[in-house]
């Protein structure tokens, strides 16, 4: 492929064992408009050794393996029992979206990066009674929190204690879960991945927004592209979680 001009890959790749249920499904009313496909046989074989490749390494399950050229397709292949348009999970890439959807929040004066998390939270029981608390660092941790640091997952919590718990169908308060958890840092020192981070950003909008992260972002991002089908998942509260569930299809 010498010379050839900048390629556009995407490639969604799973581990077949980590399936989630999809627990909400959202539509608009608009039509995506699908991109032309001017498929290149000269490209093909060098793309079909690259999904081979991949899809042969142990517990992987490549569902699809799509390459745009100047704005057309031209390759597309899909693993055995996948489709074009089998909703795919975007497990951690769905934090792109929940970011995107504080951006969102942010452009509608809805929130401050800087502000406390606990402002946005205050109707939450568990809130009033960390306040309530004698003084610890936990307290004060948790009241140091803002949106900054959870974007930049630097929240400081030691461990995620709520995603196996969700992704298992367990019916508890991830919020309460969260914000109880145990610090290992202040906030803003340390970085560390954490889906935590992510699940009370996407809270913190769904708050202030007053409609879950799917509705939210229906009607600020997906409807003005023309995506009508997607769905995301949600948690014992009606949470969608912010750090992983959104599915959609590998064309859009």
């Amino acid at each position: 492929m010498k010379h050839s001009p900048l390629l556009l890959l995407v490639a969604i790749l799973t581990l077949s064992a980590c399936h989630a249920p999809v627990t909400q499904a959202d539509e608009s009313g608009s039509a995506y408009k699908a991109l032309p496909r001017e498929l290149n046989p000269t490209v093909s074989g060098a793309f079909d050794s690259v999904f081979y490749e991949v899809n042969a390494i142990p517990g992987c399950d490549l569902h699809s393996l799509m390459v745009i050229q100047d704005g057309r397709i031209i390759y597309e292949r899909y693993g055995m029992g996948h489709t074009a348009t089998e909703l795919h999970t975007m497990w951690s890439a769905t934090k792109t979206f929940t970011a995107t959807a504080v951006g969102f929040a942010l452009q509608d004066s809805l929130i401050r990066l800087d502000e406390p998390v606990v402002h946005y939270l205050s109707d939450e029981p568990v809130v009033q009674d960390l306040l309530n608390e004698p003084s610890g660092a936990g307290n004060t941790y948790v009241s140091m929190l803002t949106l900054d640091h959870l974007l930049k997952m630097c929240s400081g919590w030691k461990n995620d204690v709520i995603t196996n718990r969700i992704k298992g169908g367990e019916s508890f308060d991830a919020v309460r879960a969260c914000l109880e958890a145990p610090f290992a840092h202040a906030p803003g020192t340390h970085w560390r991945y954490n889906n935590m981070d992510t699940y009370i950003a996407g809270v913190v909008v769904q708050k202030q927004t007053g409609k879950t992260l799917a509705a939210y972002l229906q009607e600020k991002l997906l409807e003005p592209l023309g995506v009508d089908t997607f769905c995301y998942e949600q948690d014992a509260r009606g949470f969608n979680p912010g750090a992983w569930g959104m599915h959609i299809t590998t064309e859009t």
